[in-house]
């Protein structure tokens, strides 16, 4: 059974929260990526700098 099938038998509420978890992964992997790249930057710019890439890509 491949991914779409598994998605397609969870209830709506279900695919919501899947969707919500990967959602924050993502966020949690790019800030940490950011931390990596700009260790010189404060706190708040790291996460300037997430806002910039969660809104422009």
């Amino acid at each position: 059974m491949n991914q779409t099938q598994v998605l397609k038998k969870l209830g709506g509420e279900k695919r919501l929260e899947q969707a919500f978890k990967l959602s924050s992964f993502v966020r949690e992997l790019s800030l940490r990526n950011i931390q990596l790249l700009y260790p010189h930057l404060s706190k708040k710019d790291q996460l300037m700098k997430l806002q910039e890439r969660m809104r422009y890509g």
